[in-house]
Order: C-alpha cells, then structure tokens, then sequence
C-alpha cells in the first residue's frame, strides 16, 4: 500500500493584527488572533511566543492554543500593545506546532504616539481694581481657570503662588484635583 501524509493546514482569522495608536507607555485593548485546523490529523503546540525587533511591545493576554488541536477546532490568542516608543512598531505571534508550514505567524502592528499635557489660564492675567482706600490690608478678589487644553491628564502635585510680590496675595479656593486625581482633556478647574 501506499502511505499518505497527514495533512494539517493551521489557518488564522487575520494575516496581521492592527492594534492601533496608542500613546507611549499605555496599553491597548486586546486584539483576538483565532488559529483553526483544517485536515485530516489533529495537532499539537510546543509554544506560542511573539518575536521580532519590537516584540517587547506586544503581549499574550490570553493563550488558548495550548496542547493538542482537532481537526475542524479553533483555538484563540488574546494579545496587546503597549508601545515603548513613538512610530511604528512590529512584531509577530509564532506558533510553532507539528502543522503543515510549521512555524505559522501573524504579524502585530501598532503606532506609538506622544500625549502633550498644556495648560490654558483664563484670563492670561489677574487685574485687581485700584482702591483710594488708604487702609492697608484691604482685600479684594478675582478669579481664574485652567483648562487641559493636550490630549493627556494632568497631575497637580500643588498650587502655590510665585514672584516678588506673592506675599501679597492668597489662594482662597483650589478647585483643582490632587494627585492621584487628574484633571482630563478637555476639563477646566
């Protein structure tokens, strides 16, 4: 007789996984990478790693492609991205198995960008009305405020006044958050 051979031909549900932008130093949400098994044998996975220049970047949340794989089943890889640096950035997810075509991958991509933190005060500048009142430590007040006007939160560690004359003035309310609480893009205190 004459001896066939298996065929086991692991299939993906994307060639290559777009995780987006994402700001350095954050992570995405999770993309799913689905492995199916078409053939005529079942199959069994060594390992599931992502390699490449910046693999770093990329993480396995989630590996269910683990063990044997019937033919006919599907098994699922969660991965995310957490870039180290602006620009694009590349890796792939190797399954390395006892498959026809043995190590498969796909590709991961994803942009790294930079968030700007600015604050805006409103008005620029505090103007105090004149006073003929010749009694020293008469007060009068005014008020301002700033808005996140970047695309990052901002983290108050204090507020204080500053300059010649600061002894001068006072802060009589701060309705700006204290770290940890942050003030969002697009918010004003």
């Amino acid at each position: 007789g004459t001896r066939q051979t298996a065929v086991q031909n692991l299939s993906f549900n994307v060639a290559t996984s777009d995780l987006g932008v994402e700001p350095v130093g954050y992570t995405s949400g999770t993309n799913l990478i689905q492995a199916t098994l078409n053939g005529d044998a079942s199959i069994s996975f060594t390992s599931v790693a992502i390699t490449g220049a910046n693999a770093p970047d990329f993480s396995i949340t989630s590996n269910g492609c683990t063990g044997s794989l019937s033919t006919g089943s599907t098994c699922n890889v969660y991965v995310n991205f957490t870039p180290s640096a602006t620009g694009e950035r590349s890796a792939s997810l190797q399954f390395t198995d006892t498959a026809t075509g043995n190590p498969q991958s796909v590709t991961l991509t994803g942009v790294g960008e930079i968030l700007t933190q600015t604050l805006v005060p409103t008005p620029q500048a505090l103007v105090f009305p004149a006073t003929n009142d010749p009694v020293v430590g008469g007060s009068s007040s005014s008020s301002f405020y700033v808005t996140n006007t970047g695309d990052a939160p901002i983290t108050f560690s204090s507020v204080a006044l500053s300059g010649a004359n600061s002894v001068d003035f006072g802060i009589s309310s701060n309705g700006c958050p204290s770290s940890p609480s942050t003030l969002a893009p697009g918010s004003q205190c």
